[in-house]
């Protein structure tokens, strides 16, 4: 959840501009003063009128406060402090946050022209891009990675790139995860229920999407500032063939790390360029499209669940919200459905092979190139293991993530395949679909060495 730093990216205004989102301020307004005053049929207005229904739903809030904040600068004080994680227990004021949501909400966009990239940093990578392509051609047996391009970026136009790429998935995780309040087919009338308005539950379907959405917004922001390119994590982008190096970044590692530049270059330049050689197979491209879009499509955004979720709220007594505490991990469980474990095992495949063969590829020479190899790459695994699940958020929403169980057995079959003197084989891993291998060989690589004989 946000912090009051968090709410500094939502109380900005400019009263040059219109209401993007069609939310009504004097409607909010009488919202909250009828809640106050335990009002439900005016509260039960206000709410209505908060949202516009032709709106963008929890995903097109979520794509504004993502430029927003990939605009900022984050403050490494901050980053570095425990009580304004997201996931921090008992630090948040729920009241506020929705407050926050809401003025975010009622102001105009903000403006999130592109960052400027140094020159001398951007020439610099051009001029080692060569020698990047040299190594991961030689590494993973393949010519093709001559004809892909190479864009330095910042995080502004990385960000709205990144979006815009996924924009089939997202718009099916927004209509799976828009509130529908006043919409709903309520079927035959029950004569024996009663009669009246459940306010709670009209709380749960219209606060909880508008909380998820900036939940999703912020952590796409915060992912261009620990993103190195395009290709950090494994989503169902579609981007234009290229390797996308997020300028910022880099330069930040350096920095922080007291590595040369050249050196970080050369070594975030090689690790994009292979996986943009992997997400180059088409294959693939639409695979992740079509199970990630499954994946969001399987949420369920069922208000009684976030009535049990929120806890007991009574409108005569607005205090009561302030016993919402609502991690994100608690709201993915609550809009799970038995699809998401079906779907969980072949993308966790996927994803943790694809990790596993970048990083036995990535390393295998590496150390004559760069002197300070070393230092590059436990800054890197000390970067990811104190990567807080709540900062993953993007990775758990399309169901990306992986698990350390699944990591460790994409590593062994990795080891067991080369152990087989079978290395050659593990290069034709993103052929095609059916070299991906199955649920029984992904922890038996002899059975999938075997499979790829039968089919010679």
């Amino acid at each position: 959840m946000s912090t009051d730093k968090d709410n500094e990216f939502f109380n900005e205004n400019d009263d040059n501009e219109s209401n993007p989102f069609g939310i009504d301020p004097e409607a909010i307004s009488g919202m909250i003063n009828e809640m106050m005053s335990g009002g439900g049929m005016g509260f039960a207005s206000g709410l209505g009128g908060m949202v516009n229904p032709l709106g963008d739903g929890p995903m097109g809030i979520a794509k504004r406060v993502a430029a927003d904040i990939a605009a900022k600068e984050i403050d490494k004080d901050h980053e570095d402090d425990d009580s304004a994680s997201p996931d921090a227990p008992g630090q948040q004021d729920p009241m506020a946050e929705i407050m926050g949501i809401i003025s975010m909400l009622s102001s105009p966009p903000q403006n999130t022209k592109s960052l400027e990239v140094d020159k001398v940093f951007r020439d610099r990578c051009e001029q080692i891009y060569p020698a990047a392509q040299s190594y991961v051609a030689d590494q993973a047996r393949t010519d093709e990675i001559s004809s892909i391009p190479l864009v330095v970026t910042d995080r502004v136009s990385w960000t709205k790139d990144y979006i815009s790429s996924m924009q089939g998935p997202l718009e099916q995780a927004s209509k799976s995860l828009s509130p529908s309040f006043g919409q709903e087919d309520q079927g035959p009338e029950d004569p024996n229920q009663q009669t009246g308005l459940d306010i709670q539950s009209m709380i749960s379907k219209t606060v909880a999407p508008m909380m998820f959405g900036v939940q999703a917004g912020t952590m796409l922001g915060y992912l261009s500032h620990r993103a190195y390119g395009d290709d950090d994590v494994l989503l169902p982008t579609k981007l234009p063939s290229r390797v996308g190096l997020i300028a910022s970044a880099v330069q930040k590692f350096c920095d922080d790390w007291s590595v040369p530049a050249d050196e970080a270059i050369l070594y975030f330049l090689i690790l994009q360029t292979l996986r943009a050689h992997i997400r180059s197979q088409s294959w693939l491209t639409k695979k992740l499209d079509d199970l990630c879009t499954q994946y969001v499509a399987a949420y369920e955004l069922n208000p009684y669940k976030l009535e049990e979720l929120m806890g007991d709220m009574n409108i005569e007594n607005p205090e009561s919200l302030t016993a919402i505490n609502v991690t994100p991990e608690q709201m993915f469980e609550t809009l799970r459905t038995p699809t998401h474990d079906v779907l969980d095992e072949e993308i966790g495949r996927i994803s943790s092979l694809h990790d596993a063969y970048v990083e036995w590829v990535m390393h295998k020479d590496i150390e004559k190139l760069l002197p300070n190899y070393r230092i590059i790459q436990e800054a890197r695994k000390r970067i990811i293991v104190t990567t807080s699940d709540a900062d993953r958020f993007v990775e758990q929403l399309f169901g990306v993530a992986t698990s350390r169980n699944t990591r460790e057995e994409a590593a062994t079959f990795i080891e067991g395949v080369i152990e087989r003197d079978a290395e050659s084989k593990l290069h034709q891993l993103w052929a095609n679909e059916e070299m991906i291998p199955t649920q029984a060989e992904f922890s038996a690589p002899g059975l999938w060495l075997a499979r790829l004989e039968m089919m010679e």
